[in-house]
């Protein structure tokens, strides 16, 4: 899973673009805005009209979290949350309209309706901002070099990648139904089967899981695997990978996976476990926090485990 993600994110990263005309009403970018010392003083706000994606609940700007955000930032956000099964979408919408915030999420930089749109001059080249980055010198220490080097398009800079760290999704599991169980929290495939199998049978309802892709790192799908001529197996065609549909097809048959398991997508399995539906899920490990208050609301004393990985 580790190998995959850093892959990912040298290659495919989330980043953000820049609409060459924007309308923020702030000092232009020469003036030094940014760099926090020339061109603004410290009581001036900045006012940004934004668009991302969000995987929970549209939060509120108003909130305590916000408000001190933008207060101790000295800014204003216009921010369009939109779902993220439905941004790419949105995106599309927006770049054929013209009607675009100052600053847009671009998930997928390779997407064409967002290639088109730098070719037509709508996003900022960054490069004679940007420099040596000796002005940005945050943008330089946080976000890998490499990521800058495979964000350019053309040899120009036209995104800011979004780092992350490379260790960035694991699992996350109901401790309170295994404390309930008598078990502990899981650290291989047949513990975790067996963890599965021990709550379904205290409670018919719960779901065991759904269908992991990232689970495939448990059974080493990453390690090489070549025919008798040398040539490499693609890894959904390994033995490792047979191993891992095997595990899945036991759990399906023992009834520890939805029998629709197939045809939940998008934020589906988010809900399925934030509602307290299943017993062990992938995600972001600072979703944590979330998911167990979520799950508060069904079962008030319901604990949510972070499991870093399962071997």
């Amino acid at each position: 899973m580790f190998k995959k993600s850093t892959a990912f994110l040298a290659l495919a990263m989330t980043l953000a673009v820049l609409p060459a005309c924007s309308s923020s009403e702030t000092a232009a970018p020469e003036s030094g805005q940014g760099d926090g010392k020339s061109g603004t003083s410290e009581d001036q706000v900045f006012r940004y009209s934004t668009m991302v994606s969000t995987f929970a609940e549209v939060p509120d700007m108003k909130n305590q979290f916000w408000t001190r955000f933008q207060k101790e930032n000295h800014l204003e956000m216009d921010v369009q949350w939109i779902p993220d099964p439905e941004f790419q979408t949105k995106l599309n919408l927006a770049l054929a309209s013209g009607e675009l915030p100052d600053v847009v999420s671009a998930q997928n930089p390779d997407d064409i309706n967002t290639l088109n749109a730098v070719e037509k001059g709508v996003f900022w080249d960054l490069d004679p901002f940007l420099g040596d980055f000796s002005k940005y010198p945050n943008l330089k220490k946080n976000i890998p070099e490499g990521a800058w080097k495979y964000s350019k398009y053309k040899g120009k800079h036209y995104f800011i990648p979004r780092a992350r760290s490379q260790i960035n999704t694991g699992y996350l599991i109901r401790k309170d139904l295994l404390d309930e169980a008598g078990l502990a929290v899981p650290k291989t495939t047949d513990e975790l089967y067996n963890a599965l199998k021990t709550v379904k049978a205290k409670d018919p309802k719960m779901i065991g899981m759904l269908f992991m892709e990232n689970m495939q790192s448990a059974f080493g799908t990453f390690k090489p695997q070549y025919n008798a001529e040398g040539g490499m197996y693609r890894n959904v065609l390994s033995d490792a990978y047979t191993d891992m549909i095997e595990w899945y097809r036991k759990l399906y048959q023992d009834g520890l996976m939805s029998p629709e398991f197939s045809a939940v997508k998008g934020a589906e399995p988010d809900n399925f476990f934030a509602a307290g539906k299943t017993v062990f899920h992938t995600k972001n490990f600072w979703h944590q926090y979330r998911m167990e208050q979520e799950n508060k609301k069904v079962k008030p004393n319901a604990q949510v485990e972070i499991v870093p990985f399962i071997k």
